[in-house]
């Protein structure tokens, strides 16, 4: 047996590891997505992998495991028997042979051979928090305090209250997320100052205010104090607000820099309050000040300061924080009054001491250094692993979660930058004289290029789900999926039994749904309603309400109901939560068919007339394990089944477009006469709209870039005259084979050319006053689209809508547009899409 007392913030990591290198025998303990894992590996066929049911083991808590081996039986127990599980390994060898292998606590050193074990998927990430004991039942404790080696390991913990004090200060957002701390105030002799690195046009920094009651506290109230702050990204350019009513002038200061800041580099702001003039300093640089005449002072300790973003239910005012677009990227050094502000999340989907990207193992060239004495102030916890300031091995291009990006070292710096060459979106190089590498095409020629046959189309690999088979519903407000019984035999009401598992972030939805659909006058309806979980029995006569109401279920974590009727009884379960049993009304339903996810559209109308109190929406969220009375069944298959159903994963870099979506955005600010757009895609499709520009109500003006027949079209019309058409075809790339691909367009009318750039091939092509300066003015006045168009907008196309292909189904990572990137989350308007959500596969060269 093994026991271990540990306190993380990470999702994933190594807790602990002995094992030989001269057999492969190995035990471990590892951290992964919020779950405790418990591996061992006896030789031959003999292993086994036991993890926790719970996934919040990284709440900065103290957690104690107990992990124990029985020859061929392992048990996981974390904090009590309520979350105890109990696996057998296979084969026949039942003794763990390890002979003298070292014990490993919170990493292994980038010198360990990890070869022998490649094949058990171990999480040898560097673990973040604290380890107080760890205790093999064939040893002594193991003394963390004298080990034979160590690494960016400190001793002791400094806890406040029940949670992990942690001296690290960055906290990185690879997808979109959230921290919240205590909140702080300023006074008229105060000063705030914190850096970040992003990429992203808009982002949500630092946000304070009154206004918001505490989330995620076991009593919410309003946050004391007064006033606001915030700290936000919009169009590259940083804004900060300082006041108490953003409706007065007087009492609100707005101050932003005269630069972009999202070029992925580290900027430090400092923002200061005396008496009544506020200074903004960036990078040491005084970029703005202003006047405010409010003296009270804003904020206080007792309210929540929310950094990268918020969480779904937590909505600020636009008038506060007109943009509240989650961060990517990086948030460190937060001090105030120059005092740094402790990073003790009281809820977070975040990654603390982590920018961006790390290398799952310490820097080989690190020495391993000798243990330093602690600070008197900390507790008898003896273990800290620290990544305050990760050092990074590289080998070779390490991929992005399902994104086309890797990772190169520039000076000191780790940079992420695309593996295929970024989109060329400044054209400032001299492209007027033609070279041997870069020929110069005129527009006749360009139209008159011979074109290939367009190539055979290939469907991107899925990505694995956290859960196999998980369903991802929620597309549209119409997803659902309908579970149909060639005969009645098949199914009774009367008794049966039912357990699923799914994961949302939503309070409100319809899980499963069984009526008589003639009238919905009879149903049985699980829904959740405001987070907790809530059956309703709708017989002809009366209708009962069965509640759940211990614990919230919109934590987009996993939880399993289970249902088992007979007769008149009905019982209900979920998770590990007490079960409810009553006796529940008749509910004569159809024995033909029931929905997961929501109802059919042509229902929706019926049941709203029949109970106008009828107040759920379709589910958004995913869901497995779909199991009634001993068959599971697929609930992604037969496609003509389910409608807007997906495959479900966890978040990703890149945004999905289903059938018939698309991302519609506001007008962009272009420099000058150049309109310039870029984008990166993976698609299987042949056909649909890449990018455009136009008014879906007009579309006789356009810039569109769009696949037909595999083949890339870019046209430019004008009052429907095409100006411009150029067909742009690769037999060494198709565009729809599945990988990812990245084009830019470029249309400069001070050079008077047009600049295609499709996977780093770039090809200029002189417009020869092709398109007026008047003609420049309307194009720059269109919104744009990414993905597909709106249904009006394909109608208006007509016979240029290619058959009513709107949508390039698929994935779509950085967008550029105006030389700036533009995140998907600020888009105007958007249709059947999954924001950061890709089920393709990540890329692997």
């Amino acid at each position: 047996m093994i026991t271990v007392f540990f306190t993380a913030y990470s999702p994933d990591g190594l807790i602990y590891f002995r094992g030989s290198q001269d057999n492969g025998d190995f035990i471990s303990l590892e951290l992964r997505n919020g779950s405790v894992v418990f591996k061992f590996y006896l030789g031959g066929e003999s292993s086994v992998v036991v993890q926790s049911k719970k996934k919040s083991y990284n709440d900065g808590r103290t957690h104690t495991i107990r992990a124990i081996r029985t020859k061929q039986e392992g048990a996981l127990q974390v904090d009590s028997e309520a979350d105890r599980v109990t696996l057998t390994a296979p084969g026949a060898n039942s003794a763990l042979n390890v002979g003298d292998g070292n014990h490993f606590v919170g990493g292994v050193p980038a010198s360990f051979n990890i070869s022998k074990w490649e094949r058990f998927d171990i999480q040898w990430r560097g673990f973040f928090g604290c380890i107080s004991s760890v205790k093999p039942s064939q040893f002594n404790e193991l003394d963390l305090d004298n080990p034979v080696r160590s690494q960016r390991k400190q001793p002791g913990c400094l806890m406040d209250g029940d949670r992990l004090h942690t001296t690290d200060r960055v906290i990185g957002f690879p997808h979109p997320g959230y921290f919240v701390v205590s909140g702080i105030s300023m006074n008229t002799n105060s000063s705030l100052a914190f850096d970040f690195r992003t990429r992203e046009a808009n982002a949500t920094l630092l946000f304070q205010s009154s206004r918001l009651a505490t989330y995620h506290r076991r009593e919410r109230e309003a946050s004391e104090g007064q006033g606001y702050l915030a700290f936000y990204l919009y169009q590259g350019y940083l804004v900060a607000h300082l006041g108490t009513d953003p409706a007065q002038r007087s009492k609100l200061v707005t101050l932003r820099t005269d630069a972009k800041l999202n070029d992925g580099h580290l900027h430090a702001v400092f923002l200061s309050r005396d008496g009544e003039t506020v200074r903004l300093i960036v990078n040491d640089r005084l970029v703005a000040n202003g006047t405010l005449s409010e003296t009270a002072e804003i904020g206080s300790p007792r309210a929540q300061m929310f950094i990268g973003g918020f969480p779904d239910k937590v909505k600020p005012t636009s008038t506060e924080i007109p943009s509240s677009v989650p961060m990517i990227g990086c948030i460190s050094d937060i001090y105030l009054n120059f005092k740094r502000v402790p990073l003790i999340p009281e809820v977070h989907n975040a990654t603390i001491g982590m920018c961006k990207l790390e290398d799952p193992r310490p820097h080989a060239e690190e020495p391993l250094q000798a243990d330093s004495g602690g600070e008197s102030r900390r507790t008898a916890d003896r273990l800290s692993v620290q990544l305050a300031a990760p050092t990074v091995e590289l080998r070779g291009s390490m991929q992005v979660v399902n994104g086309p990006f890797s990772v190169q070292a520039m000076g000191s710096n780790l940079v992420l930058v695309p593996t295929r060459p970024p989109p060329e979106m400044n054209t400032d190089a001299p492209t007027d004289a033609p070279t041997d590498e870069e020929p110069t095409t005129t527009i006749e020629e360009a139209t008159t290029q011979p074109t290939v046959p367009s190539p055979t189309c290939i469907a991107p690999p899925h990505r694995t789900s956290d859960k196999p088979g998980a369903a991802r519903f929620g597309l549209s407000k119409r997803s659902h999926f309908r579970v149909t019984f060639p005969r009645k035999e098949d199914i009774s009401y009367e008794t049966f039994s039912l357990s699923f598992s799914f994961r949302t972030s939503k309070p409100n939805g319809m899980l499963w749904v069984w009526a008589n659909y003639k009238n919905y006058t009879r149903y049985f309806n699980m829904s959740l309603a405001e987070g907790r979980l809530e059956l309703t029995i709708k017989g002809s006569n009366n209708t009962m309400v069965m509640r759940i109401q211990e614990g919230l279920l919109d934590d987009n974590e996993w939880h399993t109901v289970k249902i088992n009727k007979a007769d008149k009884e009905l019982r209900l379960q979920v998770d590990d939560l007490s079960t409810t049993e009553k006796k529940v009304p008749k509910a004569g339903v159809v024995r033909k068919r029931m929905f997961v996810g929501g109802i059919a559209p042509e229902h929706e109308r019926l049941l709203l007339g029949r109970n106008p109190e009828w107040k759920f929406p379709n589910f958004d969220g995913c869901i497995s394990d779909f199991v009634l009375d001993g068959i599971t069944y697929d609930l992604l298959t037969p496609k003509n089944f389910a409608r807007d159903v997906v495959p479900c994963v966890q978040p990703t870099p890149a945004s999905y477009v289903h059938e018939g979506g698309y991302f519609t955005f506001n007008r962009i600010q272009y420099q000058g006469d150049v309109i310039q757009l870029g984008v990166e895609f993976r698609s299987g499709k042949a056909n649909g709209w890449i990018l455009a520009l136009l008014q879906s109500n007009y579309t006789a003006t356009r810039v569109g870039l769009r696949l037909i027949s595999g083949k890339i079209l870019f046209e430019v019309v004008i009052d429907g005259v095409k100006k411009y058409v150029h067909d742009y075809d690769s037999t060494d790339a198709p565009t729809c084979d599945g990988q990812w691909h990245h084009i830019s367009v470029t249309l400069d009318g001070k050079k008077d050319e047009f600049i295609t750039i499709f996977d780093g091939a770039r090809v200029p092509i002189r417009l020869d006053g092709t398109l007026s300066r008047d003609d420049f003015a309307k194009l720059k006045t269109l919104p744009l689209h990414v993905g597909g168009l709106a249904e009006n907008a394909i109608s208006n196309l007509g016979e240029d809508s290619q058959k009513g292909d709107s949508s390039l189904q698929g994935c779509f990572g950085r967008l550029q547009a105006g030389g700036a990137d533009l995140a998907f989350e600020s888009a105007r308007r958007s249709n059947k899409v999954l924001l950061r959500e890709c089920y393709y596969e990540d890329k692997t060269n």
